[in-house]
């Protein structure tokens, strides 16, 4: 699933700076997750808290917000409906404020 994750990162920073495709890359999180969307929120939300050492704050921020659209069109993709892409992004909001 990973693998999927990276081409869908690559896809949409086509034609933008390589750092951007870098910086997502980079802070794109390993490990099993539920499904491409967790991923990548988790990715989001994870880079947002604790920006890596050796990463500029605006690049981290840019890196977490870069994340949510594409989680948004891999659940869209899946069917999943607006009400409940809502309640998606707002419990990952939820787990920013803890």
């Amino acid at each position: 699933m990973k693998e999927e994750t990276l081409a869908r990162i690559d896809a949409a920073t086509e034609g933008l700076p390589k750092r951007w495709r870098e910086v997502l890359h980079q802070t794109l999180l390993e490990g099993e997750f539920e499904t491409e969307a967790h991923r990548l929120l988790e990715s989001a939300r994870t880079v947002h808290e604790e920006p890596p050492p050796d990463m500029e704050t605006a690049e981290s921020i840019l890196a977490g917000d870069a994340f949510i659209p594409m989680a948004v069109q891999v659940l869209a993709e899946a069917g999943v409906s607006l009400k409940e892409i809502d309640a998606i992004l707002l419990s990952a909001v939820e787990k920013l404020k803890k």
